[in-house]
């Protein structure tokens, strides 16, 4: 489930009878950054340096994704038997929920 602006930007793009112009803090930032302010470009520095797609999304309007992922770092793979059989570590138990899992 994207954000609803996702969604409507699509829509919008895909129809001949509608211009869409796309903007961002980018294009007045180094003309007039009183427009903004200074904590407004404070926090978007520190937001980019930190978390890059969130960045993108709040602040140049792109489609980075839902932001709904538990875990950015999954990878599905298949495992054969003898690769599970060499697993050197087998726990089994719950997940609590531990933040921030590696």
């Amino acid at each position: 489930m994207w954000p609803w602006v996702n969604v409507e930007l699509l829509e919008r793009e895909r129809r001949d009878d509608t211009l869409v112009r796309g903007s961002s803090c980018l294009d007045v930032i180094d003309s007039h950054p009183e427009w903004l302010g200074s904590p407004f470009i404070v926090e978007a520095e520190y937001l980019r340096d930190t978390n890059e797609t969130a960045w993108r999304w709040e602040y140049l309007g792109e489609i980075a994704g839902t932001g709904g992922a538990v875990f950015n770092n999954v990878h599905d793979a298949r495992l054969s038997d003898s690769r599970i059989r060499d697993f050197e570590r087998v726990l089994n138990g719950v997940d609590w929920g531990w933040f921030p899992d590696p």
